[in-house]
């Protein structure tokens, strides 16, 4: 199966799209556990809870970028739709709804104006295609 690099990832909130400056896209889905075990048992067992998820998304700041800015203001909510090999017929999609949860801006004197974003998922991830 060949390799894939993340040039095509389609990235949008909203209305938003934001893959067009995006630098990073970092999904994270996880599951809470509780320990089970009890009295004799030698080892450790679990039983699984709650599915969450964040993302944090590197964006490179843009002239005039003010409603980007906007679209990702803390506690806004929001669907967000993302897929790694873009948005071909018949390539995989995700979408959940979603919180920011922070934006913050690096603006280095010698170097690229740089956003990043954190989301909270809200609800489950579902995945389909285009």
């Amino acid at each position: 199966m060949p390799e894939m690099t993340g040039s095509a990832l389609y990235i949008k909130f909203g209305t938003t799209v934001l893959s067009a400056d995006f630098r990073t896209f970092d999904p994270d889905e996880n599951i809470d556990f509780v320990d089970a075990s009890a009295g004799a048992d030698t080892n450790k067992t679990y039983l699984a809870l709650l599915k969450d998820g964040t993302v944090s998304v590197g964006l490179v700041a843009q002239t005039g970028g003010s409603l980007l800015w906007t679209a990702i203001a803390p506690g806004t909510s929001g669907t967000l739709e993302w897929g790694e090999e873009g948005t071909a017929t018949g390539k995989q999609k995700h979408t959940v709804l979603a919180l920011v949860k922070g934006r913050k801006r690096t603006e280095p004197y010698d170097g690229l104006i740089v956003i990043t974003a954190d989301f909270q998922f809200n609800g489950a991830v579902t995945d389909g295609v285009y």
